[in-house]
């Protein structure tokens, strides 16, 4: 199974409904979430490109389901940011721009301090342990010449389990709707030096290292450095194809309310 299986599997797994593992053995996948992974991976393999048009009619054949589980397929992938609704048009596979990624990562810092906070203060002493575990298991991939594609999904890893331990499931699920595009931005990196893969392990071995010690002022520090710095390296490595020319930024579109 490769890296990105790996993330899309854990993906399917938090958005499933199971009571027990035994439900689960027993209970087969809902079809709108089988379709939602589905689709998702082919936008994350580029089988579906960016800026080509998501037809129901298309994928419904393409996947041998009927139209309703893609339609919403597409409302939740839209949530997600892979896809994206043009007024009086057909939905599409986003077209990533320079602002895309400086709103995800300005929203990251601002959604990694409170989990910090959080962390700091109701983790336990194993889950701060294992968060130490993942930094290395990364270096250690480093050091075995692991993939982008690899490295992206430790990474993910590494500071999933941060808004994990913060027990804040809103945190949480605000999390869930950008940790896709960042999969997307780590994995797509070209020209990684080895100096920036050291970078991003001494990041983590840092934060790691003020979570065991509890010093949140510290683990803020770090953590804010680490996403600063993660930034400049995706603006200097990512390939023109996913992030095109800038063009005038429409106004968000407020949710409809039920």
């Amino acid at each position: 199974m490769s890296t990105a299986d790996i993330l899309l599997s854990t993906m399917e797994t938090e958005r499933a409904t199971v009571t027990s593992t035994a439900a689960a053995t027993s209970r087969r996948v809902p079809l709108r979430d089988q379709v939602v992974a589905d689709v998702r991976r082919l936008i994350l393999e580029n089988t579906l490109a960016p800026g080509q048009a998501l037809r129901e009619e298309h994928l419904a054949q393409l996947l041998g389901v009927s139209r309703g589980p893609i339609r919403e397929a597409l409302i939740e992938l839209e949530r997600e940011g892979l896809a994206q609704r043009r007024p009086g048009r057909s939905t599409v596979v986003t077209e990533y721009q320079r602002r895309d990624l400086e709103e995800v990562y300005s929203l990251r810092r601002a959604q990694e301090a409170v989990a910090t906070r959080e962390a700091i203060r109701v983790a336990s002493n194993l889950e701060a342990a294992e968060l130490q575990a993942k930094a290395e298991l990364f270096g250690e991939a480093c050091a075995a010449g692991a993939t982008q594609e690899e490295l992206a999904s430790l990474d993910i890893d590494f500071h999933d389990h941060v808004y994990r331990i913060a027990r804040h499931q809103r945190l949480y699920v605000t999390w869930l709707t950008i940790r896709t595009q960042v999969f997307i931005f780590l994995s797509a990196r070209t020209g990684v030096t080895e100096d920036m893969r050291t970078r991003a392990h001494a990041g983590h071995m840092e934060i790691a290292a003020a979570h065991i010690a509890r010093d949140e002022e510290r683990a803020l520090e770090a953590a804010d450095r680490h996403l600063t710095e993660a930034y400049t390296r995706s603006i200097a490595s990512l390939p023109d194809w996913l992030l095109g020319d800038d063009r005038p930024l429409p106004l968000p579109s407020p949710p409809a309310l039920r």
